[in-house]
């Protein structure tokens, strides 16, 4: 998976060199995490850093996003010792029209220690709408399913879906301004015929800049 992940960037990058209308943009940012598994049994909340970039050619794009996190249990939680995380997205992206663009991509999800809750790895299918607000200002909404969703614990995952939600505000010309962003992530694994749902909030504030 990371391969297929390291080659859909490669390709993008070898693109851009021939490319002569581009945009890429990276963002430094904060991220809160929320995490929970078999409903508030496992409950764990902390704070990360990473990044957002992302890669524009014409109708084409790529986005990528990682972090690293330590996440604390809470009190009445059934872990006992924090956990980090390590999370890498990818989304390839097409413009149907000029506000939707079709994504596909891959993520992964490690946990260290390893078991203490599950590490994930799946492919995405989603449709991502911006739009333009103020001369200064975008938002965006995106939703995706998430496509056979693989645990190193094993299991099986029922309906799986993330929906995500952002803005954008700074300078007209999108070279720098801050971004917000915010997503929910929630996947139903199911072990025999007992249910353990895993739900995943994550918000990002970071400082967008961009050529």
């Amino acid at each position: 998976m990371r391969r297929t992940l390291i080659s859909g960037v490669l390709l993008a990058c070898a693109v851009a060199t021939t490319a002569t209308a581009q945009t890429i943009w990276i963002a430094p940012a904060g991220a809160a995490i929320s995490y929970q598994e078999r409903g508030e049994l496992v409950q764990l909340d902390g704070f990360g850093f990473g990044g957002v970039a992302g890669l524009r050619i014409g109708p084409l794009s790529v986005e990528g996003e990682g972090y690293l996190a330590t996440l604390n249990p809470d009190d009445e939680t059934a872990l006992t010792e924090s956990v980090k995380f390590k999370q890498l997205d990818v989304r390839l992206g097409f413009d149907i029209v000029s506000a939707v663009t079709l994504q596909v991509g891959m993520s992964t999800r490690l946990a260290d220690p390893e078991f203490s809750v599950h590490d994930v790895g799946f492919i995405r299918v989603g449709v991502k709408s911006q739009q333009s607000i103020a001369r200064i200002a975008k938002v965006w909404v995106r939703g995706a399913y998430l496509v056979a969703p693989k645990f190193n614990t094993g299991g099986d995952a029922g309906f799986a879906f993330e929906l995500g939600l952002g803005t954008f505000v700074g300078a007209p010309s999108g070279r720098f301004g801050v971004l917000v962003q915010y997503d929910f992530q929630r996947i139903d694994r199911s072990v025999a015929t007992e249910a353990f749902p895993v739900q995943l909030m994550v918000a990002k504030v970071g400082l967008q800049l961009g050529i």
